[in-house]
């Protein structure tokens, strides 16, 4: 399991994502391909 330092949409820090939304997340290793995210 991994802790997200960060979200961002179009380069701009967020800190909430709605259902939908495209955005990245910094972690600390690689993520694999359809590797499950899920909300603690």
């Amino acid at each position: 399991m991994q802790e997200v330092s960060s979200m961002q949409i179009e380069h701009a820090d967020i800190d909430i994502a709605k259902k939908g939304d495209e955005f990245g997340m910094k972690v600390e290793k690689e993520v694999k391909k359809n590797s499950d995210v899920i909300k603690v």
